[in-house]
């Protein structure tokens, strides 16, 4: 993109920065070769581009270079790091299917239950429920999510297999079912209308 008019108007709308001057004060870059560089009149040195780049960590430094990709990257916060991380050192470097696998369900499952509880605490609110009257709710709702895991996990691992003769249905139909319940049990639960499972 370096080379080509008007590169440094467009990195700068990108960013959301409300002026070329807030541009050359971020980068320590003089106003002079901003404006000779956004012209198409100079082609920006190494040193250039690394002030940019530091300045703006999200800044692709292949589209500086080339024009090509996106012109901004997302930059990993700290929590995206750690799992990253955990992942890279402990998943990754065994190239187990089943361990990626599980890892990502996990991720999952800790979003959804998250969730969960959210909406039924909001729930718990909007009645006025007392805690110690959601005590009992919030048991209930973390024994049926681990429930639901558990059965997840044997449905994934149970294989496709036609149903017997004498069978009504097959292993993974009865733990689809199965599975179904324990999901329409856990949103009674967080409606407040199932204590006890």
């Amino acid at each position: 993109m370096a080379n080509e008019n008007n590169w440094v108007k467009i990195l700068i709308n990108k960013l959301g920065l409300p002026s070329t001057a807030d541009f050359c004060r971020k980068t320590d870059l003089g106003r002079g070769l901003v404006d000779k560089l956004s012209a198409g009149d100079n082609q920006p040195r190494f040193d250039t581009l690394v002030k940019i780049k530091e300045a703006f960590p999200e800044v692709n430094m292949n589209w500086l270079i080339t024009g090509r990709g996106e012109i901004l990257n997302e930059v990993p916060d700290d929590g995206e790091v750690v799992i990253l991380d955990l992942y890279r050192k402990h998943i990754k470097v065994r190239n187990d299917f089943r361990l990626t696998m599980s890892f990502l369900s996990k991720i999952y499952w800790v979003v959804q239950e998250h969730d969960e509880w959210e909406e039924m605490n909001i729930n718990s609110e909007a009645v006025g429920l007392e805690d110690g009257e959601l005590a009992e709710f919030r048991a209930t709702l973390l024994l049926k999510q681990h429930q639901r895991r558990f059965v997840s996990e044997v449905l994934r691992g149970t294989p496709e297999k036609p149903r017997g003769l004498l069978e009504s249905e097959t292993q993974k139909e009865k733990l689809k079912k199965q599975l179904d319940q324990v999901n329409a049990s856990i949103r009674r639960i967080i409606n407040l209308l199932e204590q006890k499972g």
